[in-house]
């Protein structure tokens, strides 16, 4: 009988031991600032996996801010020797406005008739939590 009891209490510990996993991290989530509303739009989606997606038209030249309000530390993917990452293709360029935060700068491009489009993925920690967003950016004509 003490076999059982101590089998069944074996039993119960690795049952208990592998159900304390844990939890999914957390999505990161962003709000838009200093931008041209009129030229660029910027929409959050964490259900969808472009999370971000930010529209120009082909001729603006200016930028957007995007700050990340969950992840106090967000890093860009595939940057060159100075922090930058550049698609010239789709006129743009990302660097880090702060710890938190990203400012997407747009040159005016010759886009072509279905507009220039790019991604980018970015991401965030928070302590020993860490996230991902891929940003879409398109260059589209009104």
């Amino acid at each position: 009988m003490k076999h059982i009891s101590l089998i069944a209490a074996v039993g119960i510990a690795a049952v208990a031991l592998t159900s304390c996993g844990e939890e999914d991290p957390i999505v990161m989530t962003w709000k838009f600032t200093d931008y041209d509303q009129e030229a660029v739009s910027a929409v959050y989606t964490p259900e969808f996996v472009n999370q971000v997606s930010v529209v120009a038209t082909p001729e603006h030249e200016g930028g957007i801010t995007l700050e990340c309000t969950n992840y106090g530390q967000v890093i860009i993917n595939d940057v060159d020797g100075q922090g930058v990452y550049t698609n010239r293709e789709a006129g743009f360029s990302v660097t880090k406005a702060g710890s938190n935060s990203l400012r997407i700068e747009f040159e005016p491009i010759d886009a072509p008739e279905g507009g220039a489009y790019g991604t980018i993925t970015v991401d965030g920690r928070q302590g020993k939590d860490l996230y991902y967003t891929v940003i879409s950016v398109s260059r589209l004509p009104k």
